[in-house]
């Protein structure tokens, strides 16, 4: 178990499992991720996925920085691949305010 220094939360980190996601959007995960400096991102909870122009992905991870306070919260972080394969990082949403 975590504290979150900024909301006194109590995080149960140490019993959260990694979740395997499928091989192509763990691949655009890495990718979408790999843009993020000084953050770590362990996916724990495959939410959905929505197809449109492209497909979206919503994806529960606990989030490490690896500066400051490394206490790990959990966050949504939502990506998007384009027909064309790009990858991006839509949105990073906190699941605790």
């Amino acid at each position: 178990m975590t504290t979150d220094f900024t909301g006194g939360w109590e995080y149960q980190t140490d019993s959260a499992p990694r979740c395997t996601l499928p091989p192509d959007l763990q691949k655009a995960f890495e990718s979408a991720t790999r843009e993020l400096l000084n953050l770590t991102c362990v996916p724990v909870l495959y939410v959905a996925r929505r197809a449109g122009m492209g497909t979206s992905y919503c994806i529960i991870c606990t989030v490490t920085a690896q500066a400051g306070p490394c206490v790990p919260v959990y966050q949504a972080l939502y990506l998007h691949i384009e027909p064309d394969g790009r990858t991006s990082l839509t949105k990073i949403k906190p699941l605790i305010d």
